[in-house]
């Protein structure tokens, strides 16, 4: 008999609040499908194991996850000592991920509520642990990004950390690679981040960032150079594209180039309007 695997049993005792039934002449208490009554003599199925407070149950309602079946669990808990523990789907039982699969970096561990893409194994003391996906496992459960999918917006979890940057798996189910110079800080495994997809390869896989676009990027300097033509007279700034880099810098504080891409943002919003060789407008609400 080994824990996490389905058996089938027999019920042979049910009271009021609980069912109780048989395998290989071992008793277990059932859990899960509270809602069902048992009757002595039934064939039920589950997965057996023992849960946080030393009892042998069966849960019939069986988890996505089990022995060599991958799933998403939920991390509840770091040990620096031990590990993470996760919850793959068993009533009061988590698995737990080992220190030794984990980075040797402690602030990119997994947080509480942060995802790992994992099944589990059950040792010779029939001990629980996580057994992360790889990325080949995670090449199986993936979908080959289309053309279309080019710069939307989207979430990803990371399942893999690399120097040169992080493996992740998009909400759409593509493979996905956030290289370093598209991130500020290093992700933690498991962390669901906000991205975009800057670009779908060959393969299938997608390219990531979670920079912001160009013209999100500038958008303090757009607010900025609306906030000066509210309160200059006739609304109004002569500052156009043939201005002077220093003309630009000594009256906005900045380079030609984010002017520019800032006027750009604004005329596309439809806040502005501009006269070539003469300045901007502001655009009053009506």
């Amino acid at each position: 008999m080994n824990y996490g695997h389905i058996y089938q049993a027999k019920v042979y005792e049910v009271t009021e609040d609980h069912a109780y039934a048989q395998v290989q002449g071992r008793t277990f208490e059932i859990v899960g499908h509270k809602e069902d009554r048992y009757q002595v003599g039934e064939e039920v199925e589950g997965v057996i194991y023992q849960d946080r407070f030393g009892k042998d149950v069966l849960q019939t309602d069986l988890p996505d996850i089990r022995s060599e079946i991958f799933g998403w669990g939920e991390v509840q808990l770091a040990r620096r000592d031990l590990g993470v523990f996760v919850d793959v789907g068993f009533v009061n039982k988590d698995v737990v991920v080992s220190l030794d699969d984990l980075p040797f970096e402690k602030n990119q561990w997994p947080q509480k509520g942060d995802r790992l893409f994992l099944t589990y194994e059950v040792d010779d003391q029939d001990r629980f642990w996580g057994k992360m996906a790889t990325p080949e496992d995670i090449a199986v459960h993936s979908v080959k990004a289309p053309a279309s999918a080019m710069n939307i917006d989207t979430t990803a979890t990371a399942y893999r950390l690399r120097e040169e940057g992080t493996l992740a798996l998009t909400a759409d189910g593509y493979l996905g690679f956030l290289h370093a110079s598209e991130r500020f800080d290093e992700a933690r495994l498991g962390e669901c981040f906000e991205t975009r997809i800057i670009n779908v390869r060959q393969d299938g896989g997608v390219n990531l960032s979670v920079k912001p676009r160009a013209h999100e990027a500038i958008g303090d300097d757009a607010s900025m150079i609306l906030a000066i033509l509210e309160r200059t007279p006739n609304n109004y700034l002569p500052l156009h594209d043939r201005s002077s880099p220093d003309d630009i810098r000594t009256q906005l504080g900045i380079s030609k180039g984010q002017f520019k891409r800032a006027v750009g943002n604004l005329l596309k919003a439809k806040r502005i309007t501009q006269e070539i060789g003469d300045g901007i407008y502001l655009v009053k609400d009506e």
